[in-house]
């Protein structure tokens, strides 16, 4: 019942309902006794929709009234949306140290902690550890590859992306594909970086951002 209202709110928001978005939202964690999980469902679609202000006061709220009541991986990732990294970054240690095997999820949100803490280097080698020793895992594959980006590693950027882009059945192509353009970009490989964005916009005609990057890129 509470993905019901989840999911209509969430619509709401997207088409610009935001007073009935809120109706259903908060109706939604109401049904799910103000779980965590969908306290950060709803969070993320306000954030996604330009209200992270106002999602944000449900993570206080969280914090003030229910962080008995979570695990450490909640507390942490509640703590990463709140800005609060150095919290996040403990809670999220406790629980990738208390896990008999760190799961994809708690890597992953500790990586982007320790991104955020400007600490690109340890997050990367989080990532590669993580991928040297569990299956291929397209999400941290990617995050794998903006960081390298922001460490200026652009040819590792470019492999990460490209190795996910191999993994059948990702789920995230769109995704994959704008950031592979981003990264011969950022290596100035702009005739390749052309192309890519041509037949990328054959796949995802409605990408107005990547409509505008095709009329720079033909510049170059």
């Amino acid at each position: 019942q509470d993905m019901v209202y989840y999911l209509r709110g969430s619509i709401k928001m997207e088409n610009g309902d935001y007073d009935g978005a809120v109706k259903d939202l908060n109706e939604a964690l109401s049904k799910s006794k103000n779980s965590i999980p969908m306290t950060i469902r709803v969070y993320e679609t306000f954030a996604d929709n330009g209200h992270e202000q106002e999602g944000q006061s449900y993570l206080s709220s969280a914090i003030e009234n229910r962080l008995d009541a979570m695990t450490d991986y909640e507390k942490g990732v509640v703590y990463y949306y709140s800005k609060d990294y150095e919290n996040a970054r403990n809670f999220l240690e406790l629980a990738k140290s208390g896990a008999k095997e760190t799961g994809s999820d708690t890597l992953l949100m500790l990586g982007k902690t320790y991104e955020q803490l400007g600490d690109s280097n340890y997050a990367a080698s989080l990532y590669e550890k993580y991928l040297a020793e569990n299956d291929a895992d397209p999400v941290i594959y990617n995050q794998l590859g903006l960081c390298k980006l922001n460490m200026e590693d652009n040819e590792g950027a470019l492999q990460a992306f490209q190795t996910a882009m191999q993994i059948e059945n990702n789920g995230m192509m769109q995704t994959l594909k704008m950031n592979e353009i981003i990264a011969y970009e950022h290596l100035h490989e702009y005739k390749k970086a052309s192309v890519l964005m041509e037949s990328y916009l054959k796949s995802y005609p409605d990408d107005e951002t990547a409509q505008r990057e095709y009329l720079f890129l033909k510049t170059r």
